[in-house]
């Protein structure tokens, strides 16, 4: 769940949020997403202080990079020193890719096209290998502390010249998230190559970065324009949001009501399964679920407490249940992989 992007320049309203979001939602396995703006940091430190989960999203470079893991730290030893548990909390750092090629190609040559992106990202990996080891670490760690994985973020490219795979390929590594578009799983999957690449390079990843200066590009300026452009998207797509879900509620549809039958993820183990908790709603573009009625105006689906726990919905006036779609279903639901 995100926290408006809006309130992305203030901290306090940035926790309160976070917080809301938290106790309303009451999941375990909730991650709160933060941008990690100067007045996000703060507040990151402040939210896994308190054992809330977060994705800290929107970083662009090294430097706010370091910042989002220096708050995570900081955070886990807020909360083991005031006696609290840390081995629950868990949190991700969002590293948007492409979109630095993207700003800077317009100044390069046609050979160093979709290279500094990977450069950047190779030069953070390195970067969090060493963070999370040494002294420091270690008593977290003994603690129970886990390390916060770094998340790749928008890896499809969006230069048609570039190879389909060019970030997902580049960017495999130990204790990584990687957030592959559809289309780009999917051309992953007939034909990628699965090695690890995070660490190759990384000489001539510095060199290439060093270079920018010659190129006419200021990487540092670059960085805060990406982060400047990425609030503001972030917002315009919250407000949207905030809008659509509005019209629906005004639309007269009725409530949507879901059935015995639950959908256990292929390959993931149980999790147990929620009795009288409610469920929440959440908008799917792929599942062929349709709960709101008329079932045309909307596809909808809801999610229960647990990650690989959906029920499947349809119209209650319909005994129509939609095919599995990869999906194996279980009455009663089972621990079985």
């Amino acid at each position: 769940m995100e926290v408006s992007p809006e309130l992305a320049h203030d901290t306090s309203a940035t926790v309160a949020e976070a917080k809301r979001l938290w106790a309303t939602i009451d999941r375990p396995n909730l991650m709160v997403k933060v941008p990690g703006t100067p007045e996000g940091i703060p507040a990151i430190q402040a939210l896994i202080g308190t054992a809330i989960n977060v994705n800290v999203t929107l970083l662009f470079g090294l430097t706010a990079y370091e910042s989002a893991v220096q708050a995570y730290l900081a955070g886990l030893e807020d909360r083991f020193a005031a006696g609290g548990g840390i081995s629950g909390i868990a949190s991700v750092a969002s590293v948007f890719v492409s979109r630095l090629d993207s700003a800077v190609e317009s100044r390069l040559e046609r050979s160093l096209h979709g290279k500094v992106a990977i450069a950047n990202a190779k030069l953070i990996y390195g970067r969090s290998r060493q963070l999370f080891a040494g002294g420091r670490w270690d008593a977290l760690a003994a603690a129970g502390a886990r390390a916060q994985r770094l998340l790749w973020a928008s890896t499809g490219t969006k230069n048609p010249a570039l190879p389909e795979l060019l970030y997902v390929e580049a960017l495999i590594g130990a204790d990584t998230v990687d957030t592959v578009p559809p289309a780009t799983y999917e051309a992953f999957l007939a034909h990628g190559t699965v090695r690890s690449t995070l660490e190759e390079g990384v000489e001539e990843a510095h060199a290439l970065l060093d270079s920018l200066p010659g190129h006419g590009v200021d990487l540092s300026e670059v960085l805060d324009q990406l982060l400047t452009e990425g609030v503001d998207k972030f917002s315009a797509a919250f407000r949207q949001l905030l809008s659509a879900v509005a019209k629906w509620g005004g639309s007269g549809l009725t409530t949507p009501r879901c059935g015995p039958v639950r959908a256990r993820l292929p390959g993931w183990a149980g999790w147990g399964w929620p009795s009288t908790r409610p469920p929440m709603p959440i908008v799917s573009r792929n599942w062929p679920e349709r709960c709101a009625t008329p079932a045309s105006a909307m596809r909808w689906c809801w999610a229960w407490a647990a990650p690989a726990c959906v029920p499947t919905c349809w119209p209650t006036a319909s005994p129509h249940r939609p095919a599995s779609r990869g999906f194996t279903y279980s009455t009663p639901p089972t621990r079985s992989r």
